[in-house]
């Protein structure tokens, strides 16, 4: 109890901002060697528009159990962080170790279902529940979450309860809506004007979902208790949905469009847009949430341990050139996930 008031007369004197957003604590960013975590989800035999037909006849044979987008790395890389991936099917205790190396885990977007607790969802669960008890003793761990990341962590957020709607928004370049006191969000209240500027009026947003949040559901579920909503957005048909919130006391934060795409995916059927708008707005994501992972002073043992789990142990594959969504990918065996132990 002393060390939780502690932390509330230490946000009473940061500023207002601290107080009317109820965050628990923002230390300074001073971890210079960040390591990112970014969850793997399971290859599933319906997945040829995400992979191509050839790529995922070749996974099936090469023994390939999960994946990761390259987007996704490449993301968290061109902040100057590092990304280990994490695995799928794996017992809490393997969660709570990881979770003591990386400084954040992000939760990409995909198709995994997490309503019938795959290995997605039981990972994101692990995790989700091991960062609250992480923040709730002082410790600073942020979460992101893009797109299916996004519906995750409110599924979450929810106590696991879907309150989603089928919508139509799947390949669509969008503004971002932004709510009334936006400005006062951590996600956005020291963003330069011109960030702000180009999601209020320019659509650079690429969304591609079919599941959406809206806010009426949002309330209903109870989220808003915990989580703030920071922009809106249309869909096709008119349907008002949540394109960016965050957590009220943790450093928890999801977005509904993929900025990872605007910078590294190149499929030429969408409407990604390429411009130099777009992948400013985007690389302010990216820099964004790896300063909240520079808050974060958890590491590996040693720098050897380290080296073991890095990506760097995997080749990208090129997958766009297959008719992949995704232009590069990274695959990961059952035989790589038994190997690399964590002591």
């Amino acid at each position: 109890m002393l060390k939780y008031f502690g932390i509330l007369f230490v946000i009473s004197l940061t500023g207002a901002d601290s107080r009317q957003w109820g965050f628990r604590f923002d230390p300074p960013a001073t971890n210079d060697f960040p390591i990112v975590g970014v969850l793997a989800q399971e290859i599933s035999l319906d997945s040829a528009d995400v992979f191509g037909d050839d790529f995922l006849l070749k996974s099936i044979r090469n023994h390939w159990q999960s994946y990761i987008a390259a987007s996704y790395v490449k993301f968290i890389e061109s902040q100057a962080a590092r990304v280990v991936p994490i695995w799928i099917d794996k017992p809490r205790k393997y969660y709570e170790k990881m979770m003591k190396r990386v400084n954040g885990v992000l939760f990409p977007g995909g198709n995994a279902d997490f309503i019938n607790n795959w290995g997605y969802a039981q990972a994101g669960r692990y995790i989700y529940e091991i960062a609250n008890e992480m923040n709730e003793r002082g410790e600073y761990f942020p979460l992101w979450g893009t797109c299916l990341g996004f519906e995750l962590l409110a599924y979450l957020g929810a106590n696991q309860t879907d309150f989603r709607r089928v919508c139509n928004a799947e390949s669509i370049a969008l503004k971002l809506n932004f709510t009334q006191n936006f400005s006062e969000s951590r996600m956005f209240r020291q963003a330069p004007q011109h960030i702000v500027d180009i999601l209020d009026s320019k659509p650079v947003a690429a969304n591609f979902h079919h599941f959406c949040l809206t806010p009426e559901n949002f309330t209903s579920s109870g989220m808003d208790a915990t989580w703030t909503i920071i922009a809106t957005n249309v869909d096709k048909v008119g349907l008002e949905f949540i394109s960016a919130m965050e957590h009220k006391m943790y450093p928890y934060y999801g977005v509904q469009f993929h900025p990872e795409k605007n910078l590294f995916e190149w499929h030429k059927s969408s409407t990604i847009v390429h411009n130099l708008d777009a992948t400013r707005s985007s690389q302010y994501f990216a820099e964004f949430f790896v300063q909240e992972t520079r808050k974060n002073k958890n590491s590996f043992k040693t720098e050897g341990e380290a080296n073991r789990f890095l990506i760097y142990n995997w080749p990208a594959q090129f997958t766009g050139k297959n008719g992949s969504a995704l232009t590069q990918m990274y695959f990961f065996s059952l035989i790589d996930t038994h190997l690399k132990k964590l002591d």
